[in-house]
């Protein structure tokens, strides 16, 4: 499975029980595709960044709730670092996404079992 495929699959998972609204959950697929890009100049993924990081909690606290493999994990990474992060002090924007976590944190064949892949 790319994980272009898996990361809708988990939003619409997250948005079936009701752990994402419509709205949060087509927003944040926008939002991350914007920031999987390299492209982005630092300003503007700083803005997009903060967006980003809000529904990203959401995300995650979903999937702790639904139980997928590693999630609370990756949710206290983030809290950490979001715990390290001034108001304009952090390292890059891309280095906590979904898919850097999914990377640096737990086995990935794990979750994509979860979802039967």
């Amino acid at each position: 499975m790319k994980p272009e495929e898996l990361i809708k699959k988990r939003i619409e998972n997250l948005e079936e029980q009701g752990h994402l609204t419509r709205r949060e959950a087509d927003r944040f697929l926008e939002l991350d595709e914007q920031m999987r890009s390299m492209e982005r100049k630092a300003m503007h993924a700083f803005h997009q960044g903060r967006e980003y990081r809000f529904i990203l909690e959401r995300v995650l606290d979903g999937l702790v709730a639904v139980g997928e493999p590693h999630a609370q994990e990756k949710k206290d990474e983030f809290l950490a670092e979001i715990g390290t992060m001034g108001p304009g002090v952090f390292l890059t924007p891309w280095e906590m996404t979904i898919h850097y976590l999914d990377k640096h944190f737990g086995d990935f064949a794990d979750v994509l079992e979860f979802y039967g892949s």
